[in-house]
């Protein structure tokens, strides 16, 4: 069964419970899908580019959460932390930060960079952890481990 078919039928779940927050969270999932199939001028997304798009959303949900926080609005924070929660009901579990250290430092070990390697670092780790792991986890991870 696809994403986007397990995103369906949680909506109708959630709609039929009258659980009306998830409702809206997962009516703007189903039109984030929807945009990305128009952009990209097809009729179904595959699983990965569906996991694309709602990583995407999931990481508009922290940086808001983050800047609700900073601006004293806890009421909107809290409800960017719910839609949070759902977005990440239908993403892959993250990894560990041992995970992510251990898969790093293989990384490492492999290409052998100099500090100025960053980029390559970061590429090659991304692809690896595709979808498991935040960028910002996987920089401070390089970073730390690029020294």
């Amino acid at each position: 069964m696809s994403i986007q078919h397990t995103i369906e039928q949680a909506y109708l779940s959630a709609f039929k419970a009258h659980d009306q927050a998830k409702v809206d969270t997962l009516r703007l999932i189903k039109a984030a899908l929807k945009n990305a199939e128009i952009d990209l001028r097809k009729h179904e997304l595959t699983d990965a580019e569906t996991l694309s798009v709602l990583a995407r959303e999931a990481k508009r949900r922290r940086e808001s959460i983050v800047l609700y926080q900073q601006g004293n609005r806890p009421e909107l924070a809290a409800i960017e932390q719910s839609e949070l929660t759902v977005i990440e009901a239908f993403l892959p579990a993250q990894l560990s930060d041992d995970e992510l250290q251990t898969i790093t430092a293989s990384v490492i070990a492999e290409l052998k960079p100099t500090p100025k390697d960053f980029g390559k670092v970061m590429s090659a780790v991304m692809a690896k952890v595709k979808g498991q792991a935040d960028g910002n986890r996987v920089t401070a991870v390089v970073k730390t481990l690029l020294k």
